[in-house]
């Protein structure tokens, strides 16, 4: 595997006659680079790595990876400034380099505020930069991407790809707030469950995270499957088909073209991905005329489906001094913690940003949620703030529906993101039940030997104020998803279960924008799983395209908003 680190704004596909000729973006004057590579994967982060290792397993293959973010020596994302790879910190404002900072359009349905979105920009992409959570979903959450028409998805044919990533495991410190937390869930009636994993995710529970269980450090893709991969140097086939990759760092900067025997593998995110699409030919005919982009494929379902895990931070302030908080790390003890993590690999350092979570079902949460159902088919957290915690609440499986769209022809240009946030008012009501469920669990007697205070959304379980508070100080988990649906195409689909572009037959996409309903979880441990099957099925497949080949289109419709 050869991977082509570059400095640039963006990438972008570009169709000669489809199928013949695929076209993408960077700059490089790096002499390793060859001219024809077996595939091309566009996009470095956790699905694209994932992918361009288990591929080159092959050393009869050679594989290229493009992506825009930095490649930096993994020595230097350390102690005690910028992205560090402790578990649970984020440095002192270094990680800026390694995230697109994205911002969504106004939201209609949150007084025309704005969200901010953003997203891994580096080599591993958003596994250097997430909260570590490992987290599957419910087995109904994969059950239903089968019955939407996608054969082999199921859980129990996603299960051993989920089982495939081995670095993952408890931190070794908790705090001890932890314990009141689960506790008052217990009060409430939430299970505690001890397999997180095991497809029943409802209740309260120790999440597991993505880091080594030796060493205490974060375990990102780069790590698992860009440092410990070798290079290809074999020969390649000498298939006439012919597609290609075209990059340049800026619209100023010279293109340099590479050109691929097999597939081109689309993994940019499910925020760039639908974007590469759009930019290159591939999405709604109406929406790429207005942007006098040619249309090579009219395919509606780009873009349209966005979905994410809108969420409200509440703080909880107490006075109890004997329970410890990340808090308290403060200039005094700052070198004391951090000696203790580099010498011994313990202590505070070893925790994550999250470690207590709990997914109560809208039955646990209100005894009326039937009737709720019928109903519709900001970070205010402070800074270094001693004896305080946060109860996150995020609504998991939302109804509303948003898009992305170019903000031009030129990929160079940022994205128009419109989540729609709360589009469908269900999603803000699950929140404020959130709330209301979190201020019954700060009066729980567990909760109560920390002696809390009555602060933020915590001191009232009136609708009226706490919808106010959603709508004030929503913002998100951070999981775009759907945005190139893996559904039949008159649903709106964008691949087949093959992860096929609807319309080609050597252009694939795996990455969190394939799920055609977002999971009940953080989405690392599903991207990784769709990476694995996804390398399966390139392994497998024959390389039968012919030169400009167009696949028929089943009957279609036209999704909405």
């Amino acid at each position: 595997m050869l991977f082509g680190n570059f400095s640039l704004a963006f990438l972008v596909l570009f169709f000669l006659p489809l199928a013949e000729r695929l076209h993408v973006t960077p700059d490089i004057a790096d002499e390793q680079l060859r001219n024809v590579y077996d595939y091309i994967i566009v996009g470095g982060g956790t699905a694209g790595l994932t992918i361009a290792n288990r591929l080159s397993e092959n050393p009869a293959v050679s594989v290229l990876v493009l992506e825009a973010g930095p490649l930096d020596d993994a020595r230097n994302l350390s102690i005690p400034g910028g992205l560090l790879p402790v578990p649970g910190t984020i440095g002192s404002g270094g990680w800026q380099k390694y995230q697109w900072e994205l911002t969504t359009e106004p939201q209609t349905y949150l007084s025309n505020q704005s969200v901010g979105i953003p997203q891994g920009k580096a080599v591993g992409g958003s596994s250097i930069l997430n909260g570590l959570c490992w987290s599957r979903g419910s087995v109904s959450d994969y059950d239903g991407w089968e019955k939407l028409g996608n054969k082999g998805w199921s859980w129990d044919e996603l299960l051993p790809y989920f089982k495939k990533v081995v670095h993952v495991s408890y931190p070794q410190y908790f705090y001890d707030q932890s314990s009141n937390v689960l506790d008052g869930f217990a009060e409430l009636g939430l299970p505690i469950i001890g397999d997180v994993n095991n497809g029943t995710a409802a209740g309260a529970m120790i999440l597991p995270s993505s880091m080594h269980p030796g060493n205490q450090t974060r375990f990102d893709a780069r790590e698992a499957h860009f440092d410990s991969a070798s290079l290809s140097t074999s020969a390649h086939n000498s298939s006439q088909r012919v597609m290609g990759v075209e990059f340049a760092p800026n619209n100023k900067s010279k293109a340099r073209s590479v050109s691929c025997t097999r597939e081109v593998i689309v993994s940019a995110g499910a925020i760039f991905t639908p974007t590469l699409l759009q930019v290159s030919g591939i999405g709604p005919s109406d929406v790429l005329k207005s942007l006098d982009i040619s249309v090579k494929i009219d395919l509606p379902g780009v873009g349209y489906n966005l979905q994410d895990h809108p969420m409200v931070y509440a703080n909880y302030y107490y006075r109890n001094e004997s329970y410890f908080t990340s808090g308290e790390i403060a200039d005094d003890v700052y070198d004391e913690v951090a000696e203790e993590y580099i010498r011994n690999r313990t202590g505070p350092w070893t925790a994550p940003l999250i470690n207590t979570v709990a997914f109560p079902s809208l039955r646990s949460a209100t005894k009326d949620w039937k009737q709720f159902m019928d109903k519709s088919l900001g970070n205010n957290f402070p800074s270094n703030a001693p004896n305080s915690g946060q109860l996150t609440v995020a609504a998991q499986k939302t109804f509303s529906r948003g898009t992305v769209r170019p903000s031009s022809s030129s990929i160079f240009d940022l994205p128009r993101l419109d989540p729609r946030y709360c589009s469908d008012p269900i999603d803000c009501e699950i929140i404020v039940l959130g709330l209301q469920m979190n201020t019954k669990l700060i009066q729980t007697n567990a909760m109560k030997e920390l002696m809390p205070e009555a602060e933020s959304a915590f001191d009232t379980t009136d609708h009226e104020t706490l919808m106010k508070h959603v709508m004030e100080k929503i913002t998100t988990e951070r999981h775009p998803s759907g945005t190139a649906a893996m559904m039949p195409l008159e649903l709106g689909g964008v691949v087949d279960p093959e992860l096929k572009v609807y319309g080609t037959c050597n252009l694939r996409i795996a990455d969190a924008s394939i799920m055609p309903l977002i999971p009940s979880a953080h989405l690392q441990a599903s991207v990784y799983a769709i990476a694995e099957k996804a390398a399966d099925m390139i392994k497998s497949a024959k390389p039968d395209c012919r030169i400009g080949e167009r696949l028929p289109f089943p009957p279609r419709s036209r999704p909405t908003t």
